[in-house]
């Protein structure tokens, strides 16, 4: 790999020449508590769902009675 035309050989831009300061059990451990791939794509799926307006506006209703009527909640949220 060649350096950019800005950059010489001689310059003095930092350099990172020392170890990667990760420790391989570290590294190891974090491997083990990141989320598995199944349950991110099952967050992912419930987090698109909660992406409309209106259906945060139902669940934000629900969250502060804990149940409604369905009559009431068949209505046009606009009301």
């Amino acid at each position: 790999m060649s350096l950019p035309a800005s950059v010489s050989a001689s310059s003095t831009a930092p350099t990172c020449e020392l170890p990667h300061p990760l420790v391989p059990d570290s590294v190891q451990q974090l491997q083990q508590r990141i989320l598995p791939v199944d349950k991110a794509q099952r967050m992912a799926e419930l987090f698109s769902l909660l992406g409309d307006p209106n259906r945060l506006r139902i669940l934000s209703l629900l969250a502060q009675g804990g149940a409604v009527c369905l009559r009431f909640s068949s209505r046009p949220t606009d009301e």
